[in-house]
């Protein structure tokens, strides 16, 4: 099993260390040749509950990704800003092998269904945090949800068993695109807050202002995803926000980092949603040009 994933950050290497684990061959490509350098070296350090494990895998930097015929499965596990470069050099090089989005958001969907591959999408739910180009701890055991989009559907139940099997659970599900949605109201409610307010996400629960705030924004989330029978939601955010506690969303890090964040794939998305349907949402609104107010004055600073 060859399987290459497509982006170094803490998606990427937390499944490279366990498909690894798991007696894959892994080709992960990143952005920096350092970066790629260092994997080479001395592979993926997991650290989980406590305990670190070696996991080696090979690597590449993104500008010599010039073959990718020996790839079983490629995995994207970059920013949802950053799908449409790797797809145009994707799209320059023979492969069979089926593609797996593991973006936040939704803005990639139309990127998909513009491929001729076979096409996966992967919610992931396992929290992971970065600590170098080599180390990424698990810091929330969750699953990744994986939904067939187009193409044919292949036989890959033996490595999802597998994955989950050495601590990395795996699910499939039939209806994808719900998951999805559910996904991004999660990441339109704790992601912006948590950008904002520079907390943790179990800290947003501690103040009542803020959590009047989150409802509001999981109501209109709901409201312009259309979104049938969302009474579940809310119970789910509170329970998300409590199991990630301790956990940094990826858009505070990203703000703490001077990076550009997936503002506009997430709440952005759901605000174009909301102009489809002639929906005013003025808390996702007010959040949007917040993030992107403070996103500006990090980067331009």
């Amino acid at each position: 099993m060859n399987v290459w994933i497509i982006g170094g950050g803490s998606v990427g290497l937390l499944l490279a260390s366990y498909a690894s684990k798991a007696g894959a061959h892994v080709t992960v490509v990143t952005n920096r040749k350092e970066q790629a350098e260092a994997l080479r070296k001395e592979g993926v350090s997991l650290l989980r509950n406590s305990i670190t494990s070696l996991h080696p895998v090979d690597a590449i930097p993104f500008e010599n990704l010039s073959v990718l015929q020996t790839a079983t499965i490629i995995f994207l596990a970059v920013k949802e800003h950053q799908v449409k470069r790797v797809l145009d050099k994707i799209s320059k090089l023979k492969t069979n092998a089926p593609i797996v989005f593991l973006q936040n958001g939704m803005n990639h969907i139309s990127l998909m269904q513009q491929l001729r591959s076979t096409v996966y999408v992967g919610i992931v739910e396992h929290g992971a945090l970065k600590q170098s180009d080599v180390k990424v701890e698990h810091t929330g055991v969750g699953s990744m949800k994986i939904g067939h989009v187009q193409g044919k559907e292949l036989e890959l139940q033996f490595f999802w068993d597998k994955l989950s099997r050495f601590g990395y659970s795996v699910v499939v599900e039939n209806k994808w695109l719900e998951v999805m949605k559910k996904k991004l109201i999660v990441n339109a409610v704790v992601n912006p807050l948590t950008a904002l307010y520079e907390v943790k996400n179990g800290e947003l629960l501690c103040d009542e202002m803020v959590v009047s705030i989150m409802k509001k924004l999981s109501q209109e989330a709901i409201i312009a995803l259309q979104v049938k029978d969302g009474e579940d939601i809310w119970p789910y955010i509170i329970q998300v926000c409590q199991n990630t506690k301790e956990n940094k969303s990826s858009m505070l890090r990203d703000i703490e980092n001077g990076n550009q964040t997936e503002i506009e794939a997430i709440s952005g998305y759901i605000l174009r949603e909301g102009q489809k349907h002639k929906i005013n949402l003025p808390y996702t609104r007010d959040v949007y040009n917040k993030v992107k107010q403070k996103e500006r004055s990090i980067t331009d600073g």
